[in-house]
């Protein structure tokens, strides 16, 4: 009879990507740096690996480090998509630098999210949480905050980017309305 050996490898990979400025209030000009971090958690390497990261259009890719080297051929691009070769147990550590994009139509407070996958053949298998900010209204060219003569980017001191609010309990779906979680 006919004996056929097929190797499978276990693709057991997390990925994490924080910012420094993840739920803050950002503006023209100012810098946003993403770090992800990608950790091949199986005992065996894996390649074909590929990071995919969608940078919004608000933002200018400006450099993309990828495990200590700066890698010029991204740069400018805001459609990320970075081959990645893991050991067993490794780590790969990617930044992407980027500078928020002046826009003459924005007149009021935007809210942006990014978030990256990391593909395996070309099927995802890890997915990082979303990193999220509001970008101001730019200032027009007499000093006005966005041509609303300074007012307050129609965003309140409420907003999830003061950090200061935080909503906890429970929450189901009370099927017969008789207010117990049944």
């Amino acid at each position: 009879s006919n004996n056929i050996e097929d190797n499978v490898k276990v693709a057991d990979i997390s990925a994490e990507m924080t910012s420094n400025i993840d739920g803050q209030y950002v503006k023209t000009g100012d810098t946003i740096e993403y770090t992800i971090k990608i950790k091949n958690n199986a005992e065996n390497s894996l390649k074909n690996l590929s990071l995919e990261d969608t940078i919004p259009s608000n933002l200018s890719v400006e450099k993309v480090i990828i495990d200590g080297e700066e890698n010029d051929e991204l740069k400018g691009e805001n459609k990320l998509i970075i081959s990645l070769d893991t050991k067993e147990k490794s780590e790969s550590l990617i930044k992407i630098i980027t500078v928020v994009n002046y826009s003459e139509a924005r007149d009021e407070a935007e809210t942006i999210t990014n978030s990256a996958s990391v593909k395996f053949t070309g099927k995802e298998i890890a997915k990082t949480a979303e990193i999220t900010y509001i970008i101001v209204a730019d200032d027009d060219n007499n000093g006005n905050n966005g041509g609303n003569n300074g007012q307050d980017n129609k965003v309140n001191n409420s907003d999830i980017a003061t950090g200061n609010k935080a909503i906890s309990g429970i929450a189901w779906y009370d099927e017969n309305s008789d207010g117990k979680k049944d």
